[in-house]
């Protein structure tokens, strides 16, 4: 619930900023910057285009709310019995995590080619509210993560792999403090910057430091 209301707050903040705008939501410590405006052509779409995905092994595509909704309600009781250590140890278990990795809740959002479930915003939506019902932490770092894994399909296929081909991969990322830049050196990218935050970071595989790609 703590999670779907903090994605709902942030898309009412950017229907009233401007394209390119800095907001904050009431009194929360944490500054937003809505993207600026980006124009494309028309973009056509077949309605039928999910009746022609490949099915993965694991049948992720006939699965709906009530088979993820009752592996949900199942986790319910390994989440409840690690609060306190939620609670102390500022962060998800490792028990509480291999639980969601063995039910590829992470993976809901992943592409089929990557083995991920592709799965409707309304299973998303269900499955992190129930989560959310036995600790909002935990539901908040598993929409974090779920967000973060939507961008694997834009990814070349090889890059997408890397990330998210590891069965427990989770990306975690989050906005910058002020300036960050990335700078192209000889091997890859140099980062420089600081980050408010990354959502369940601790737990993560990979993280994805927002920042700006610079020439020097």
């Amino acid at each position: 619930i703590a999670a779907i209301a903090a994605q709902a707050c942030s898309f009412a903040g950017q229907a009233n900023a401007a394209a390119g705008a800095d907001y904050q939501l009431g009194d929360l410590a944490i500054g937003f910057l809505r993207s600026p405006a980006v124009h494309g052509g028309e973009l056509a779409v077949d309605p039928d285009v999910r009746k022609k995905l490949p099915v993965s092994k694991a049948g992720w595509l006939k699965l709906g709310v009530d088979r993820l909704g009752g592996t949900g309600n199942r986790l319910v009781p390994v989440i409840e019995a690690a609060l306190d250590r939620i609670e102390s140890e500022r962060r998800v278990p490792d028990d509480v995590m291999s639980a969601l990795h063995k039910a590829e809740l992470f993976r809901m959002c992943l592409p089929p080619w990557l083995g991920g479930g592709e799965t409707t915003p309304k299973v998303v939506f269900r499955v992190t509210e129930i989560i959310a019902s036995a600790d909002a932490s935990t539901g908040w770092c598993l929409g974090q993560a779920l967000g973060c894994s939507r961008m694997s399909g834009f990814l070349d296929r090889a890059v997408a792999h890397e990330v998210f081909g590891n069965p427990d991969a989770v990306l975690a990322w989050g906005p910058p403090e002020g300036i960050a830049k990335s700078v192209a050196v000889d091997g890859g990218y140099r980062v420089t910057g600081k980050w408010r935050l990354a959502s369940g970071m601790r737990n993560a595989n990979w993280l994805g430091p927002i920042c700006t790609v610079c020439d020097s």
